[in-house]
């Protein structure tokens, strides 16, 4: 599946199925390198081992379409945090996966993070949203009608996965040192470690699976 969206610029959102038979995984697997494969060896679960291959594969093939190469000779490279990369003057991109479903998101120029997660049952709401979010974000989440704020954490979580994957940083960076808004759309309300960051900074949606929730972030 494929879908457009436009924050100002256009960035491409393709999603897929990390489900696959077994001789469907063996497909995928001689698209990956020898190191790839050597990796997704190194799972002890077979579901962690076919959610790799396939995902990356299939990363492998999207960015084919853009760098015109064979997928097996592209060379992903990684930043110090872990963000794939590639050599190209503007080709941005940045992937996710939860459950059985990957999702990418590709643009040129600014850099681009994107999350999804499978919307389930928390246990620990109130415990998780301490620890995550800030005071203004557990505020937003709990001003939620009960029964609605699992999906809103969500909402809130993915955008600010969002952000730490655009950035570059992940998770070693405090999600904490940063809030962000949902409603009525997402944006970043401030940053503790730039002044005008949410002036260069976009959320959207895009259009996923029921089950599923995730927003991609952007520099403007």
């Amino acid at each position: 599946m494929s879908n457009d969206i436009d924050i100002d610029i256009e960035i491409e959102i393709r999603t897929c199925s990390l489900l696959a038979t077994a001789e469907q995984v063996d497909h995928w697997r001689t698209f990956l390198t020898a190191a790839e494969q050597a990796r997704a060896d190194r799972y002890l679960f077979e579901k962690h081992r076919r959610r790799f291959i396939v995902g990356r594969a299939h990363l492998r093939h999207y960015l084919a379409d853009y760098l015109a190469h064979p997928p097996a000779a592209i060379t992903l490279h990684t930043h110090e945090h872990g963000k794939l990369f590639v050599d190209h003057p503007t080709l941005q991109f940045n992937l996710s996966h939860s459950h059985e479903l990957a999702v990418f998101a590709f643009g040129h120029g600014g850099a681009i993070g994107i999350d999804v997660e499978h919307v389930r049952p928390l246990h620990h709401l109130a415990g998780m949203a301490k620890r995550f979010f800030t005071t203004a974000e557990q505020a937003e989440l709990f001003a939620q009608a009960e029964a609605d704020q699992v999906a809103y954490f969500f909402r809130l979580w993915t955008c600010k996965e969002a952000y730490l994957k655009a950035l570059g940083t992940g998770l070693t960076r405090s999600s904490r040192s940063f809030t962000v808004t949902a409603a009525p759309v997402p944006q970043l309300v401030n940053d503790d470690h730039d002044a005008a960051a949410p002036q260069k900074w976009q959320f959207a949606a895009y259009a996923l699976p029921d089950n599923y929730c995730g927003y991609v972030c952007r520099m403007s």
